[in-house]
């Protein structure tokens, strides 16, 4: 389980395959299921109405490694995806992402490779 914050009046929760977000009043704005799937926080907009997580599946092993992994981003506004983007090449743990100060583009690097894309 883990959380980030959004921005300062809310927060986003990942835990048991599903991502939410909550205001700073404790209640929930959103949430959104992705069944058995590995979520991790990727970073937040400067302005906080977007955010980016990595949805992964991980073959188990020693140590475990990815066989999938997409960066889906969310507009907090209009409580949905807005953008998803396949890892590609698909890197040994996660990718690494940052999303511009107002949200529109996405920055995703991983295995020596770096690529831009427009939200």
């Amino acid at each position: 389980m883990g959380d980030s914050f959004l921005s300062k009046d809310a927060l986003v929760i990942i835990g048991c395959s599903t991502v939410s977000v909550i205001g700073a009043d404790g209640h929930l704005s959103f949430s959104d299921d992705f069944s058995g799937a590995g979520l991790q926080f990727g970073g937040a907009s400067k302005d906080g109405k977007r955010f980016v997580i990595a949805v992964s599946a991980l073959r188990g092993g020693d140590p475990p490694y990815l066989t999938d992994e997409r960066l889906v981003v969310y507009d907090a506004e209009r409580h949905a995806p807005v953008f998803a983007v396949k890892s590609d090449p698909l890197p040994y743990m996660q990718s690494q992402s940052a999303l511009s100060a107002d949200g529109n583009y996405l920055l995703a690097g991983s295995g020596g490779h770096l690529s831009s894309s427009e939200c």
